[in-house]
């Protein structure tokens, strides 16, 4: 499909579409809906990177890479001028798509990752089933919004997790996070970083769109002169045209500066962005400081790394 997507050459479907379809066929498949299906555990096991996951009965995201093939198959059916095949696994694609109803808990507003063992919320299967289209508008949003109110409890050290912090696969009573409106409130105070205590690893670096504020919280044994507070960012270049700022505090005392860079259409890939502060006089103190950092503003973007400099 990718080939021929890049190159419009048709031939190698041609050549194994046979092959494709009998791929295709072999797989488990619940008769019902049309969902793959794992009657057992010790037979198959769901897509490869959760392959170590016993899951059972109809599976979510091996069901959306079903989807997503058949669909597939039906724009190359098409392109290669044979409508009827074409029709047929796009029949075959919807029916799938209906049958996921069955997969999708309201209460959480995301799929669960199988009908049996377990049905938990599952990251990796809604986000795909979003990438996919498997997921219908209402069902999209809904996914949109959970992601975005978890985003700590679902990315670690630039990794997406398979379930939710807290959630392990095989508890006899899933563990259910908070709903949107919770995580929101438990946010509501922002992420909090105390220097030499926590590890630099959890710092939240890569964070998406209008978040809660970051707190770094850090001890002095003396008070620099001339201190400047340095601050470097970057944006996903999608949203490089919309006004973006940084919002400083620092022991009460607050300011705020635009970003330089928004707009440059030359830049590409993510964009930098560096903040340099002058320090006011007093503004520091001996002992314990806090430091108050918010990105206004829309996207994807993350730290490149924060500073305090001073001389004498």
């Amino acid at each position: 499909w990718q080939y021929w997507k890049l190159y419009g050459d048709l031939e190698p479907f041609r050549q194994t579409a046979e092959r494709l379809e009998r791929a295709m066929a072999f797989t488990p498949r619940n008769p019902a809906n049309g969902l793959v299906a794992i009657p057992d555990a010790a037979l198959f096991r769901p897509y490869s990177f959760m392959d170590t996951v016993p899951l059972v009965g109809d599976e979510q995201f091996s069901s959306v890479l079903y989807l997503d093939a058949a669909n597939k198959l039906g724009e190359l059916y098409t392109a290669a001028g044979e409508a009827e095949r074409a029709a047929r696994w796009r029949g075959e694609a919807e029916r799938v798509r209906a049958g996921l109803r069955s997969l999708w808990d309201e209460k959480v507003g995301m799929f669960v990752a199988a009908s049996v063992n377990w049905r938990q919320p599952s990251v990796w299967g809604s986000v795909f089933a979003v990438y996919a289209g498997a997921a219908t508008p209402e069902q999209t949003e809904r996914i949109r919004r959970w992601c975005l109110a978890n985003y700590d409890q679902i990315v670690h050290r630039g990794q997406v997790r398979h379930l939710p912090k807290g959630t392990y696969w095989g508890r006899p009573e899933p563990e259910y996070v908070s709903d949107e409106a919770a995580a929101r409130a438990r946010l509501a105070a922002g992420y909090v970083f105390t220097l030499g205590q926590d590890d630099p690893a959890g710092f939240p670096a890569l964070q998406p769109g209008a978040v809660p504020p970051v707190k770094v919280r850090f001890h002095l044994e003396r008070v620099p002169a001339a201190a400047k507070l340095l601050v470097g960012l970057r944006w996903d270049e999608a949203y490089r045209d919309q006004p973006l700022g940084l919002g400083v505090e620092l022991n009460g005392r607050a300011g705020e500066v635009a970003i330089p860079n928004a707009g440059r259409p030359e830049l590409q890939a993510e964009w930098p962005a560096a903040v340099a502060f002058e320090v006011p006089a007093g503004a520091l103190r001996v002992g314990e400081n806090e430091l108050t950092l918010a990105v206004r503003g829309e996207g994807w973007w993350r730290y490149d790394g924060i500073a305090l400099a001073g001389g004498g």
